[in-house]
């Protein structure tokens, strides 16, 4: 007996929170839907305007992200060079590490030092492309400007009566 009203309370506690759970799914799913129903027009303005910023400083964003790349890559060879002192004077100072050991460590260094070496000439390359793509659509406008017109009606009727 007492296991069957065990049996029952295990149920009920579990229905009862199954319950709890659902209302408070419908309630949170309600109140998103409120919140946009209500605020759409502020969210559709907010993300229209934030898309014009992003247009308008693309090229500065690009150049922002790519410097701080090469900034991170700076830091990390430097690290990089650090460690690479420190294990020499583990070795050759106080002859803590191994001989095998020091020459793994140093292959490795040396080997990131190299990846990043190749990749800061790259980085370089790509903002001097967005510098100058940047001239050439200035270079495309003024073009577009000292093109001549072609004459009105009113200039091509007043040189027909000259």
């Amino acid at each position: 007996m007492k296991l069957i009203n065990h049996g029952y309370n295990t149920i009920s506690n579990i229905e009862t929170s199954q319950t709890t759970i659902n209302v408070f799914k419908s309630a949170a799913s309600r109140t998103l839907g409120n919140f946009f129903k209500n605020n759409w027009r502020k969210l559709l303005i907010g993300l229209v305007i934030t898309i014009v910023i992003l247009i308008i400083f693309k090229t500065t964003l690009k150049r922002f992200i790519i410097n701080r790349k090469k900034r991170f890559l700076k830091l990390r060879k430097d690290s990089l060079n650090n460690l690479i002192r420190g294990a020499q004077s583990q070795y050759f100072k106080e002859n803590n590490i191994s001989d095998m050991q020091y020459k793994t460590r140093l292959n490795k260094f040396e080997e990131m030092i190299r990846d990043i070496n190749r990749q800061l000439p790259l980085l370089d390359e790509k903002i001097s492309e967005i510098g100058y793509k940047k001239k050439i659509k200035t270079l495309k406008k003024s073009k577009r400007k000292k093109k001549r017109r072609a004459p009105s009606r009113l200039s091509y009727l007043l040189n027909l009566f000259r």
